[in-house]
């Protein structure tokens, strides 16, 4: 039986996820890191104030994204995922988890509110939750 790698497909967001041997032969396995333009570069600091200074819908009212709390994040994540979480609503869900990620993160870091943590964090999480459109446009980043 012959192995062949897959040819992995051109974006700058691919990263080498390290070495196979197959038959003897080396091969470069290739993942998908979508945090991987994030974490080799600075944040916009435009974007970053962007993000944090949207509001963000909260049942009756709204909240500024960066003066949310974890709390704030559990109750949004708890609104989302009474929605359901399959069929069209799978996105709901993803945005659900979201929240609740944003939310353990603050607890781990011991963070009040979202513009203590670390900007990096900030627009990876205003991303995810949609709060601000993903750098590669959103076409791409409806897809993961």
């Amino acid at each position: 039986m012959l192995l062949r790698a897959p040819q992995p497909r051109r974006s700058s967001s691919r990263q080498p996820a390290g070495l196979c041997i197959a038959r003897g032969r080396a091969v470069t396995a290739t993942v998908y890191d979508p945090c991987a333009l994030t974490a080799q570069s600075s944040p916009d600091p435009a974007r970053l104030e962007a993000a944090l200074a949207t509001r963000v819908s909260d049942g009756g009212g709204s909240l500024v994204f960066g003066e949310m709390t974890a709390d704030d994040a559990r109750r949004r994540a708890e609104s989302l995922g009474e929605v359901g979480s399959w069929g069209p609503l799978q996105r709901a869900a993803k945005v659900a988890m979201a929240w609740k990620m944003l939310a353990a993160l603050m607890d781990r870091d011991d963070t009040r509110i979202v513009k203590e943590l670390e900007p990096a964090d900030v627009l990876e999480y205003a991303e995810r939750l949609w709060i601000v459109p993903p750098e590669e446009g959103m076409i791409e980043g409806i897809r993961g």
